[in-house]
């Protein structure tokens, strides 16, 4: 999350990622971490327009995690 005051409002720039540890196909004893899933949100706003924006990044993970491992 980057975020920089401009007048009454601020610049903000924000990421969700899921960092998991994988193996790479030409050395499987390799361990190393991955994005396996990554959005981000740019924007001009108030504090509550930052938050709703990491909200919606949340609920956009829940919703693709949802649909990738259904209950």
């Amino acid at each position: 999350m980057n975020a920089h005051r401009v007048e009454h409002d601020f610049v903000y720039s924000a990421r969700l990622q899921i960092l998991e540890d994988v193996s790479p196909e030409r050395d499987p004893s390799m361990i190393v971490q991955a994005a396996t899933w990554d959005k981000g949100a740019v924007g001009i706003g108030t504090v509550k327009d930052i938050l709703k924006a990491v909200h919606h990044l949340v609920r956009t993970f829940i919703r693709d995690y949802l649909s990738a491992n259904p209950l």
